[in-house]
């Protein structure tokens, strides 16, 4: 009797060993995010170059307008270009500015500057449960070009946790884009 008993156990251990493989760490209510495509489309008429990932979907609505939405994501970024000189241009600059800082509204803010190889200041501002979350403003001696990101749905911002892949992707290809500017 005690050979089947023992036969038995071992049968049951190999049995138990026989299942499929599941990744550790991984909690099934984080979804994965893909990153956008690195294919680049530029958009067409614009007063620079601007190009974004092919995933995602540029519409005009008007001269010196841009809207690149991301389907995959639920999101929009609406960018402008403002060309100007001197005085003008500043106003333009300082008005950006000054609505960046309105839109944050008064919420903790990572701050990031740089210039692109053309020239460009850049200053990019992300603010965690925010309507718009990633905003910019890019700068040379001719031009303006700003824009903010949004989300289609409005309660999601408030979900930093989950969004933050999200954003961090988009922001990524943005940067992308900004850093391209001439």
């Amino acid at each position: 009797m005690k050979v089947p008993v023992t036969l038995i156990i071992i049968i049951l251990v190999l049995a138990g060993c026989r299942r499929e493989p599941v990744a550790v760490p991984r909690r099934p209510a984080y979804p994965r995010i893909q990153a956008p495509d690195t294919a680049r489309i530029a958009a067409d008429g614009l007063p620079a170059p601007f190009s974004v990932s092919a995933s995602a979907v540029m519409v005009s609505p008007r001269p010196g307008w841009l809207d690149v939405t991301y389907p995959a994501y639920g999101a929009v970024a609406n960018i402008t270009f403002t060309r100007g000189r001197g005085p003008e241009l500043e106003e333009a600059l300082a008005n950006r500015l000054e609505r960046m800082t309105l839109n944050a509204g008064g919420l903790p803010s990572e701050r990031r500057e740089w210039t692109n190889a053309a020239g460009f200041r850049i200053l990019c501002l992300r603010t965690d449960r925010c309507a718009t979350p990633w905003q910019f403003v890019a700068a040379d001696s001719r031009m303006v070009v700003s824009g903010a990101l949004r989300f289609h749905d409005p309660e999601a911002v408030m979900a930093t946790d989950s969004i933050g892949p999200i954003l961090d992707a988009m922001a990524a290809d943005l940067t992308v884009a900004l850093d391209s500017l001439r």
